[in-house]
């Protein structure tokens, strides 16, 4: 693995979930994980230097958030105005 640690690309192996995870985002195989194996460049375009991007619609997740806090605002307003009612209620029980 030592030669595969400076070069960029793709690797599969044969089980990833034998991987050893170290610190943050590494990985390093053992001998259950077997040796990586480099996969041919298809489908996709690696950049170095570059971040990856969210495939999430910022705008559309804030309004969604917005739209979920007022349903929970006005859950929790419904469950006060019931609790006042059952005071209400009990108060002229006496």
């Amino acid at each position: 693995m030592d030669g595969l640690i400076n070069r960029i690309g793709v690797y599969d192996f044969e089980n990833p979930y034998e991987l050893l995870k170290t610190d943050g985002q590494r990985f390093y195989e053992t001998a259950l994980s077997g040796q990586a194996q480099a996969l041919e460049p298809t489908g996709y375009e690696l950049k170095q230097y570059y971040l990856e991007r969210s495939n999430v619609d910022l705008s559309q997740e804030i309004s969604d958030m917005i739209v979920t806090q007022r349903a929970f605002q006005f859950s929790s307003k419904v469950v006060q105005t019931a609790d006042e009612i059952e005071d209400i209620v009990n108060s002229l029980r006496r």
